[in-house]
């Protein structure tokens, strides 16, 4: 599965009942089967805001809709894609479009932008500037970002507190999460994939939302940690099994999205967004930081604050007892 997500782009002239749409942004994957030959699928599941296509060789990927340009795109004509899809419908692919003939949609998805981080190499600062940056990314969170749910731990990192701003009491699901982190933590620095699976069983899917507060965060933190070891030149096929046992850990325990989210972050590709905090961090600018982390904490709801708080956790350790784990 890859996504594909949308923005509002009708065009002048759109036939009455039909409306073409633009997506901002396609995963890589979906941008290769749109240099294939053309194909017809169907749908697959249909949500509100999102719904699945199936290719006739079974490649699953979504489409998302929503208000936030990091994010999803706006609703189609203001009506939840369930009033106007149904599973099975037809799905055609030609010349860089995608058409749903019994819905009334086109979607042109050939120019967008594909998402896709895991290419340009970074040169790591020092130690202590890319854990000040870590810190200093911690603190804009707690000050701006939600601090329901998993943002909750933000102020943990930073060792502050928001001005004029009580930290919540933290959920049930919450607390649940956190006593799983520590574990999950040390399963990727000590490199036990199977410890990692584990550890993700009791996060993945936890939290409100399209994608659960607990799936932002792994997303978060493990294409923050596949940055990281890449960086630092420490990446090889064992810590690769780590993440990729956390993506597949996750695939049982939350929904079809915020599985999509983990298995991509898994392989080094994160929103724009998310990756654009995680190379400042890593190199140690501060002057980045100040630009990049408020894009993410327009993620969403609550989105991007809980991915900020998984990507802070890559670089900074629970409590000192963790150090031993997380030394850069």
């Amino acid at each position: 599965m890859d996504l594909a997500v949308l923005t509002s782009g009708l065009f002048k002239g759109t036939p009455a009942g039909r409306e073409l749409l633009v997506a901002t942004s396609i995963g890589w994957k979906v941008k290769r089967l749109l240099q294939s030959n053309h194909w017809t699928g169907r749908v697959h599941s249909v949500f509100s805001s999102a719904f699945n296509v199936r290719t006739p060789d079974g490649q699953v990927f979504g489409i998302l809709s929503g208000q936030d340009r990091h994010c999803l795109a706006v609703n189609v004509r203001r009506q939840p894609l369930s009033a106007r899809l149904s599973i099975g419908m037809p799905v055609t692919t030609r010349n860089g479009w995608m058409v749903i003939p019994d819905a009334g949609l086109e979607i042109y998805l050939e120019s967008s932008h594909i998402w896709r981080g895991a290419n340009s190499p970074l040169r790591p600062g020092t130690y202590e500037r890319v854990a000040r940056a870590a810190h200093a990314a911690a603190c804009t969170g707690c000050l701006h970002g939600s601090l329901d749910g998993l943002g909750g731990l933000l102020p943990g990192l930073a060792g502050c507190s928001a001005p004029g701003r009580a930290n919540p009491e933290p959920d049930r699901w919450a607390v649940r999460a956190k006593a799983a982190l520590g574990d999950l933590l040390q399963a990727l620095a000590s490199r036990n994939p199977w410890a990692a699976a584990r550890a993700t069983k009791a996060i993945a899917g936890l939290g409100p939302g399209l994608t659960p507060a607990g799936d932002d965060l792994l997303a978060g933190l493990i294409g923050a940690w596949w940055w990281r070891e890449r960086a630092f030149g420490r990446q090889s096929a064992l810590m690769q099994r780590c993440l990729g046992a956390v993506a597949s850990a996750a695939s049982d325990c939350t929904n079809i999205f915020g599985y999509q989210a983990i298995r991509c972050a898994s392989q080094g590709e994160l929103p724009e967004a998310a990756l654009g905090v995680v190379k400042a961090i890593i190199t140690g600018s501060d002057t980045l930081l100040e630009g990049v982390v408020p894009s993410l904490l327009a993620f969403g709801a609550t989105s991007g604050t809980d991915m900020l708080t998984g990507i802070c956790l890559a670089f900074m350790p629970l409590n000192r007892s963790e150090q031993k784990y997380l030394a850069l």
